[in-house]
């Protein structure tokens, strides 16, 4: 059987041998939506765009996603544009209001109440303890 001619196993009654789901799972039908949300994390973000990226329905989109990610789209973008976030705390120097600020939160207390779930300990504690003498290297925090 030619690679052209391959069921998909996604559709019912469609061939579930191994060497077809192999063929599957070799590229995540949502691995596009992926490498768009990570190129585009700070850009407003519609589900409804992803499955047209994705090519799928909006709950296999985001069984998928769970499945690839542990995290739902907008979970994963937000943990994404809290990374960088992060990163521009710790390599420019920003504190956690102004930072805050800048990146589009109302308030401090919100942007904490976002952070601390990802990293732990409050913003400022933890920017603080990165930046102390014998705090690890920024790349093994994600950073650099």
């Amino acid at each position: 059987m030619s690679r052209d001619h391959l069921p998909n196993p996604a559709h019912r009654g469609g061939s579930t041998h191994s060497s077809d789901c192999n063929a599957v799972r070799a590229e995540p039908p949502n691995g596009k939506a992926i490498a768009w949300i990570r190129a585009n994390y700070a850009k407003p973000l519609r589900v409804e765009d992803l499955t047209e990226i994705a090519g799928m329905g909006v709950s296999t989109l985001h069984h998928h996603f769970r499945m690839l990610t542990a995290m739902s789209p907008l979970h994963y973008q937000k943990h994404l544009w809290l990374r960088a976030v992060r990163g521009r705390m710790l390599m420019d120097g920003f504190d956690a209001a102004s930072t805050a600020f800048a990146v589009r939160y109302e308030s401090t207390s919100q942007f904490n109440r976002e952070y601390s779930p990802f990293f732990g300990p409050p913003p400022i504690r933890e920017i603080r303890t990165l930046r102390s003498p014998g705090a690890p290297p920024m790349e093994s925090v994600g950073v650099g």
